[in-house]
């Protein structure tokens, strides 16, 4: 039989952070610059963490695009360029962090991904909720429930669309 261990944690980190504690925490990567980067998905929310514990920055909040009314979604910027919802999110459950800094975030029961700089500035968004595997007529990538993001070390995302059961490489 295999040693039984027992590890005891240096430190636990539970918040609170900008008021509220973790709730629901899916995923976390290390971003260049040495953040956490937290997917805390309770709280429908990212988080930046400075390794000694400390709030960086917390990005969205909720929006729920596949809801009727799309309750707490928000247009960022009025009339602008963006749409309601963009940079907001429905459980986030996996972050990736790119080698510029980049962050990316499988904004699970909206169905789609979203991109960030460094900084946490909305950038773009793609996918649409859908349980589909085949080529959209529109351009638009059918996603279902994605959950696990990677970046490889070629620079590609890496997700794992889990309710289409199959993993897609975006460069």
């Amino acid at each position: 039989a295999a040693p039984v261990s027992s590890l005891e944690p240096e430190a636990i980190i539970d918040g609170p952070f900008a008021g509220l504690p973790l709730r629901g925490p899916t995923s976390v990567t290390v971003s260049p610059d040495g953040r956490w980067i937290v997917a805390d998905g309770g709280n429908h929310r990212v988080l930046a963490i400075g390794p000694e514990g400390s709030l960086q920055q917390v990005i969205g909040s909720r929006c729920g695009l596949t809801e009727p009314g799309q309750p707490g979604c928000v247009d960022p910027d009025g009339a602008g360029p963006l749409s309601a919802g963009d940079g907001q999110f429905n459980e986030p459950w996996g972050v990736a962090a790119g080698a510029d800094g980049s962050l990316f975030v499988a904004d699970t029961w909206n169905g789609r991904l979203q991109a960030f700089d460094r900084r946490g500035v909305f950038r773009r968004k793609w996918g649409r909720f859908d349980q589909s595997t085949e080529r959209s007529t529109d351009g638009e990538v059918s996603l279902y429930g994605p959950r696990g993001l990677v970046v490889d070390h070629a620079g590609d995302l890496v997700v794992a669309d889990t309710g289409n059961k199959r993993l897609m490489i975006f460069g």
